[in-house]
């Protein structure tokens, strides 16, 4: 069977390099599928096939934010698992993203994950630690394949005083910075474009929005 083709276009902002793959549907399912196109004999196969569908997806949330004028700078995970492996004083996670983007009238910088299957809830909470810990970026957006994924992450940062925000994939390519993200923080949803610019100083009321509606943590599937 032959392999399908992608056409990659070239972007170059903020000093980083943005390749664009135009994969079709076909090549979609060559990434997804098993068996003899993709080979998921062994679980070493299996982690390289999603490991290639995360990066494909996460290149389609830096071509949404490119697309839209909003992005500043990008910072891959391979530049920063670079520079945390060669400096003594780095991030504290090896983040799929280092982002910087416009909000308003100013510019933000945040720390980018994005999650397409569940870990067990230890990891998450390692997570928390790490971002809770970290002296680089002041900001997180988290955003998830799905709500159940968004209820099981976000879980274990109830109690962390960080900003970090939670969101669909899907409404991240729909609305961008107008989306609904929940926060800990703002006990809620609020407009991620609002979240963001938010000075963390100034006291403000609580919204009145739901939070999420689940009553204890859990646990990956």
């Amino acid at each position: 069977m032959a392999r399908p083709t992608a056409v990659i276009v070239r972007h170059s902002i903020g000093g980083s390099v943005v390749f664009e793959n135009t994969i079709s549907c076909y090549d979609t399912r060559f990434l997804q599928l098993g068996g003899s196109m993709i080979g998921t004999q062994d679980a070493r196969q299996k982690s390289i096939e999603l490991r290639a569908q995360h990066s494909v997806e996460l290149n389609d949330i830096q071509l949404t934010l490119l697309r839209a004028g909003l992005l500043v700078r990008w910072v891959p995970e391979v530049e920063i698992r670079s520079e945390n492996e060669l400096l003594r004083h780095a991030y504290t996670k090896d983040y799929d993203a280092a982002v910087t983007l416009r909000v308003e009238d100013s510019t933000v910088t945040v720390g980018l994950e994005y999650e397409r299957t569940p870990k067990m809830e230890r990891d998450y909470d390692a997570i928390a630690a790490k971002m809770q810990a970290e002296r680089y970026v002041n900001q997180f957006l988290y955003l998830t394949a799905n709500e159940q994924l968004l209820k099981l992450v976000s879980w274990s940062f109830r109690k962390m005083d960080a900003r970090v925000y939670f969101g669909l994939v899907a409404d991240w390519h729909r609305r961008l910075l107008e989306m609904e993200a929940f926060s800990w923080k703002a006990m809620g949803y609020r407009r991620l474009a609002t979240l963001l610019s938010e000075d963390p100083a100034k006291p403000r009321a609580l919204p009145q929005q739901k939070g999420l509606r689940f009553e204890g943590p859990l646990t990956a599937l």
